[in-house]
Formats: structure tokens, sequence, C-alpha cells
């Protein structure tokens, strides 16, 4: 068998410990491997990204039904690039974003959660 070299040795372990994070819901874990990505990483886990936004921000959005979120936490905690990227999803998900502030409708994020593209064989 051929011996891994540091590169790959890294790659591997930040490919089990997104996998990790994915599957136990740990959406701001994910999300900080998802940043700092190696190599190529960070393109594969842009073809769903679109869905674990879309996941992390119904959870949050039960946890914050009541105060709301800003859009700099949003911004930060789902991986954006930009509060326009960021403001330019959360509107197209059915939020509303006024005045750095977002509000949430759960029912339409539920069905936006249909709409999203997800990974095919």
């Amino acid at each position: 068998m051929k011996a891994l070299t540091e590169a790959e040795i890294s790659g591997l372990k930040h490919a089990l410990e997104t996998r990790k994070a994915m599957a136990s819901g740990n959406w701001s874990r994910f999300f900080k491997l998802y940043r700092d990505a190696p190599l190529m990483t960070g393109a594969l886990i842009e073809v769903f990204i679109d869905k674990l936004r879309l996941t992390a921000l119904q959870k949050l959005s039960l946890a914050f039904m009541v105060t709301g979120l800003n859009l700099s936490f949003l911004q930060r905690t789902l991986a954006f690039d930009s509060a326009a990227d960021a403001t330019t999803f959360l509107r197209s998900v059915g939020c509303a974003v006024v005045d750095n502030k977002v509000t949430m409708n759960c029912k339409s994020l539920h069905a936006a959660s249909k709409k999203v593209r997800r990974c095919t064989k």
C-alpha cells in the first residue's frame, strides 16, 4: 500500500472532520471547516452548500424566533463572502432583511428547502 503524503493526510483528516460535523448537525463547525477547506475541497462542498445553509437557517430560525437575527451574524455563521451574498440568499428563501435584521418565516423556509437543488447520483 502506498504511503500517504502530509498533504493527503491533512486532506483526509479535513474530510473526516467535515463529515462528522455535518452528520452531527454541528453547523458552526461545518461552516468553519468549509472556510478553511484545503486544496479543492471547498469546490466540492459548493455543490451542496445551499442545501446545508438552508438546513442550518431552519435550525437558527427556531432558536432565534423571538429575537430575530443580525445579518452580520448570519454572514459569518453560514460562511458567506459578503453581506450582499447573504442578503441575496436569504431573500431567495423567503426571509426579509431590513436594517441588517433578518426576519424569517418558518413556512417559507420549509417550502424553500424543497426547491433548493439536491445532489443526485
